[in-house]
C-alpha cells in the first residue's frame, strides 16, 4: 500500500481501533469516527465508585493464543484471575450450601451442557435451548435440591449469552464457537487500558455520529452530525443493534442477504448495577456470589470487585428480560432492588451505600443491546453475511464472526481481518 489512501473507521470499540492501528501501521491515512464523548464502545471502565469498575465488557475468556491477552501482557497490564469455580453458593435464604450437598446434588446439573451437546448432535433441525431443557427434565426423576443446581447453572447460562433459554440456539453449543484455554481473566485497573493502547496516535474525532454512508464507485463519503470525510474505503463497526434500527443511511442500500441478517439476527441484553459501600459485608474470598434457588432470580450473580482492588464494591449483574425491564426504572429503584436481595441473603449485614452506577445498554443509541445472540434456526451463513466486503465497505465487530461472536477477542480479530481485506482491495494503489 502506498502512502496517501484514505481510510474511514466508523466506531472507535475494539473493533474499529484495532483496524485502524494495523491499517495505520500498513501506511493508511486513517480517521476514525466515533458518536460517543469517548473511545472504547461496549467496553467502558467506570471511575465514579473512586475504583475503576468496567460496566460493558468485563472478561478476557482464557489465555492460551488469545490475542487480548497477548496484547495486555505485551503492555504490561495486569490480569487477574475469576473463575466461576471461586463461588460462594448460597440457597434462597441465604445459607451458604456446603460442600458435601454440592458433592451430593450438583452432579446431573454440572454435566448439562455436554447433555445439550448430545440432544444437539441427535436432531436433525434446531431447537432452543429451553425446549432442549425440557427434554432432559423429562427424562431425569431430579430431587429439589438437584433442581436448584440446574437452576444455577440455567440462570449462568442466560446471563452468558444474553437472552432467554428460548430466545438462544441449541445448535450452537456444537456448531462453529471456539474457546481459548486458561479460563477466565479480569483487569483490575480497567479493560479500556487496552483501549488506550489501541488508540494511541490515532486521529480519532469523538461526538461524531455517522448519518449517511455513500458508497461509490470512486470513493467512500461519510456524512456525521458535524461534518463530511471522504475516504478510499471505509471499515464499518457500529453494533449490530445500531445496524438494525436504520439510523445510518447507506446509499446504494446494503445487499439483501445483509438486510435479512438485520432482520433476523437478535441483539441481547445484560446490564450491571455496581454499588460501593460503607464496608465490605460479604466474604472476601470469592470471586462471586452466586443463587442456588429453586426458581430462577431477577440477578444472575454478584462480582466481587472486592477481591481485584480492595475496596467493598459489589457488581449485580442482569440480563435478559429482566435486564430490559429494569432499564426503565430510575437508578434508585434499581439499586434498591438489589439491596432487597442483599437483604435476604445477608440479613441485618448490609451496610450503607455510599455510591452507584447502574448501566442501560439497551437503550443506549449507540449500542442498543449489549451483544449478538445465536437464535434457534440461525444459521452460520447469516453471521458470515455481516463480514461480506459492500464495494468499498468493510465490517467488523462481534456480530461479524460466527466463530468468536459475542466475545471481545471477536472484535479484536474482526477487526484485524477488516484491515487486510481494505490493504488486500483493488481500490488500494500500491
Amino acid at each position: 500500500m502506498s502512502h496517501g489512501n484514505k481510510v474511514l473507521v466508523v466506531g472507535a470499540g475494539m473493533a474499529g481501533l484495532t483496524a485502524a492501528q494495523h491499517l495505520k501501521k500498513c501506511g493508511a491515512d486513517v480517521i476514525v469516527l466515533e458518536s460517543r464523548r469517548r473511545i472504547g464502545g461496549r467496553i467502558w471502565t467506570d471511575e465514579t465508585l473512586g475504583v475503576p469498575v468496567d460496566l460493558g465488557a468485563t472478561w478476557i475468556h482464557g489465555k492460551s493464543k488469545n490475542p487480548l491477552f497477548d496484547l495486555a501482557h505485551a503492555n504490561r497490564i495486569e490480569t487477574r484471575d475469576a473463575q466461576m469455580k471461586s463461588s460462594l453458593l448460597l440457597d434462597d435464604d441465604g445459607c451458604q450450601i456446603q460442600a458435601w450437598k454440592k458433592l451430593m446434588f450438583a452432579a446431573r446439573a454440572d454435566r448439562v451442557i455436554p447433555r445439550l451437546k448430545r440432544i444437539a448432535r441427535s436432531l436433525d433441525r434446531d431447537i432452543s435451548v429451553a425446549e432442549g431443557v425440557a427434554m432432559l427434565t423429562e427424562e431425569s426423576d431430579m430431587s429439589e435440591p438437584e433442581i436448584c443446581f440446574l437452576n444455577r447453572h440455567l440462570i449462568e447460562f442466560e446471563a452468558l449469552n444474553a437472552a432467554r433459554l428460548d430466545e438462544q440456539s441449541l445448535f450452537a453449543l456444537t456448531s462453529g464457537s471456539v474457546a481459548f484455554r486458561g479460563g477466565d481473566l479480569v483487569f483490575p485497573h480497567g479493560f479500556s487500558q487496552l483501549i488506550d493502547v489501541l488508540a494511541c496516535g490515532l486521529d480519532i474525532r469523538l461526538q461524531e455520529t455517522v448519518l449517511d454512508v455513500n458508497n461509490s464507485r470512486s470513493a467512500v463519503v461519510v456524512e456525521t452530525s458535524a461534518a463530511t470525510y471522504k475516504g478510499d474505503a471505509a471499515i464499518i463497526t457500529l453494533p449490530l443493534g445500531v445496524l438494525q434500527s436504520g439510523v445510518v443511511k447507506f446509499s446504494p442500500t446494503l445487499p439483501d442477504y445483509m438486510e435479512e441478517t438485520f432482520a433476523s439476527v437478535k441483539m441481547g441484553l445484560f446490564n450491571k448495577v455496581a454499588i460501593r459501600f460503607s464496608q465490605a459485608f460479604w466474604p472476601h474470598d470469592f470471586d462471586y456470589i452466586e443463587m442456588v434457588p429453586k426458581k430462577k432470580t431477577a440477578i444472575c450473580q454478584f462480582f466481587n470487585w472486592y477481591r481485584y482492588v480492595d475496596q467493598p464494591v459489589l457488581v449485580a449483574c442482569i440480563a435478559s428480560d429482566t435486564a430490559r425491564q429494569w432499564e426503565s426504572l430510575p437508578d434508585e429503584q434499581a439499586v434498591t432492588k438489589v439491596l432487597d436481595l442483599l437483604g435476604r441473603l445477608f440479613p441485618r449485614r448490609v451496610s450503607d451505600v455510599v455510591d452507584s452506577s447502574v448501566t442501560r445498554w439497551g437503550k443506549d443509541p449507540h449500542s442498543l443491546g449489549s451483544y449478538s445472540v445465536v437464535h434457534p434456526g440461525a444459521s452460520p451463513r447469516l453471521f458470515d453475511a455481516l463480514r461480506e466486503p459492500v464495494n468499498r465497505l468493510f465490517f467488523a465487530g462481534e456480530a461479524t464472526t460466527r466463530l468468536h461472536q459475542g466475545t471481545v477477542h471477536g472484535a479484536y480479530l474482526s477487526g484485524l481481518e477488516a484491515a487486510r481485506k481494505v490493504i488486500a482491495s483493488a481500490n488500494f494503489r500500491r
